[in-house]
């Protein structure tokens, strides 16, 4: 027969980093706290409308009895390129998370299977509920300020997985809030989205940002600074992270990074070079559109005028928007000697829109 002990014994073996286990109804007591975000307006697009969606394990699973929580660690040594035109995030380099995790869990389970066999439902980000409450509330790690789950020995730098089984276990219990309330999460962040109190406006956060389709709007793309997917601000400076257990993680190394944040190379994308490139990454679900909007956004931030013959080529784009954007990032940069050019634009453009971008970019060269 199963048990803890055996369970965590074979996730070890299948190189999950921690395990922990919580009843089906440990999502209840978050209702209230997730109406409170709703109005606020502080939930996104990815986030489901429907809270029995986000806390209700049964109407994934009429017989689930228990939920397995498991996370990995993504702490590989990086090297220091902060600075550079574009940035990754951590989480996001190499393969894809949801694949590795996904596959280390498999492996969990069938190795749990050989000792009782069980139903079950296998989850790394893909429905609705509360995954952080859930790691939460079996004991992977306490909650940060910004609202980042950290395990004490890995850190915030670990993704999350669950496995929902129709076996029985007692709950783990929920480690005691350990965040040292220094504040400098909320100091970091750059658009200001995490809140006193444990709470984050997801609208405002630049990881969603870099995903979101859709406007952005000026003031938020200058908040943007170089993130080209995801925004590892608020981890960077965290105190729990300095002494975090590094892991090899081979599948977070990527040897082609270089490639993978050259402007250049981005805005060169063909539709096989994109699969090629970042076709096994996290951030290949959001489109090759997505990744070329946030580079632009980022060139704009950089301060760095070289990229100037990048963003003009922008500017004959048959997507609006990104000419819209492009259009902000050059008048940006500053350069004076573009000004005749966006006039000369003005002329012939008809989407409203990029006209207005145009007229807000020539004032701002005027000046």
């Amino acid at each position: 027969m199963l048990s803890k002990d055996i369970i965590r014994r074979l996730a070890q073996k299948s190189d999950i980093d921690a395990v922990g286990f919580a009843s089906i109804d440990c999502l209840e007591d978050l209702e209230d706290y997730l109406r409170k975000r709703q109005k606020l307006g502080f939930d996104c697009e990815f986030e489901s409308k429907y809270l029995k969606e986000r806390t209700d394990i049964k109407q994934m699973m009429s017989d689930a009895k228990t939920i397995i929580s498991v996370a990995m660690s993504y702490n590989v040594p990086f090297k220091n390129d902060e600075s550079s035109t574009c940035y990754i995030s951590r989480f996001s380099r190499g393969e894809d998370y949801h694949k590795v995790l996904k596959q280390r869990m498999h492996q969990l389970i069938s190795g749990m299977k050989k000792y009782q066999n069980f139903r079950h439902l296998c989850m790394v980000d893909t429905v609705p509920v509360v995954e952080r409450w859930i790691a939460y509330k079996s004991g992977i790690g306490f909650y940060g300020k910004n609202c980042c789950i950290i395990n004490q020995q890995y850190g915030s730098w670990i993704v999350l997985g669950e496995i929902i089984v129709d076996i029985k276990f007692q709950p783990d219990v929920s480690i005691e809030d350990q965040c040292i309330g220094c504040d400098k999460c909320i100091e970091a962040c750059p658009t200001g989205a995490i809140k006193q109190g444990y709470i984050v406006d997801t609208n405002k956060c630049v990881s969603y940002l870099t995903q979101k389709k859709g406007y952005i709007s000026p003031k938020y793309r200058e908040l943007m600074g170089n993130n080209l997917y995801g925004c590892d601000a608020c981890q960077i400076v965290c105190p729990h992270n300095k002494t975090a257990k590094p892991v090899d993680g081979e599948y977070f190394i990527d040897d082609d990074y270089g490639a993978k944040i050259d402007p250049k190379a981005i805005s060169e994308l063909t539709n096989r070079e994109y699969e090629r490139l970042y076709g096994d990454m996290t951030l290949a679900w959001r489109g090759k559109k997505i990744l070329q909007r946030n580079s632009i956004i980022a060139m704009g931030n950089s301060g760095d005028r070289s990229v100037l013959p990048i963003l003009e080529k922008y500017l004959d784009d048959q997507r609006p928007d990104i000419r819209g954007y492009a259009v902000w990032a050059i008048a940006k940069l500053g350069d004076k000697t573009y000004e005749s050019k966006l006039k000369n634009m003005l002329e012939y453009e008809t989407d409203e829109m990029v006209r207005e971008e145009l007229l807000n970019g020539i004032d701002r060269l005027k000046g």
